[in-house]
């Protein structure tokens, strides 16, 4: 039984893809710093929300209390992962590493922190994990290796109709599922 887990980090919306490669099923989990209406509304088997609380540090111009928020939204975001990683039996990961197009932005640091946190948490679960670009993923999934997010959900609609034109925020989801997939370029 292989059961790979894509994973598309983001400290919003994480968004992961449950591949059972004997039967060919995907589970989709958004991990969510917050949930929307439209994403309470929406209800399917295949399809789950972990809603974390995010933290912030309010008005505060403490430095050091910005940085342990952004250090404890990061274990939640993380823990919800090791969940997914124990109660789904999960053998293998493929994850999205870091975009280092976003040079200059703060946020590059807080991906980067996230990226590797996810990383560790793999390792102490005892599964291997296969580290691929963003670009190689958008070339995966669409033939072109800048393509817009739109591109690579209108792919994924395809190989998932069910999950044709839904009416809440996908793209995690939809990169998730061609990383997930990308298990099988492995050699």
């Amino acid at each position: 039984m292989e059961r790979i887990l894509g994973i598309d980090p983001s400290i919003n919306s994480t968004g992961l893809t449950l591949w059972d490669k004997s039967t060919n099923e995907c589970i989709y989990y958004i991990i969510v710093s917050k949930m929307t209406n439209k994403m309470k509304k929406f209800k399917h088997s295949r399809f789950k929300y972990l809603p974390y609380d995010k933290i912030t540090p309010g008005t505060s111009d403490d430095y050091s209390i910005k940085e342990w928020y952004k250090t404890k939204n990061i274990c939640e975001i993380c823990d919800k992962i090791r969940e997914v990683i124990e109660n789904e039996q999960v053998t293998s990961c493929v994850m999205e590493g870091i975009s280092y197009g976003s040079v200059g932005s703060a946020a590059l640091a807080d991906l980067a922190g996230l990226n590797f946190s996810i990383r560790q948490t793999i390792l102490n679960q005892g599964v291997t994990c296969t580290i691929v670009s963003p670009n190689q993923v958008k070339l995966f999934a669409t033939g072109k290796g800048n393509a817009p997010k739109e591109a690579v959900v209108d792919t994924w609609e395809h190989c998932d109709p069910e999950f044709s034109k839904v009416n809440i925020k996908i793209d995690d989801v939809a990169d998730s599922y061609f990383i997930a997939h990308m298990d099988s370029l492995k050699t």
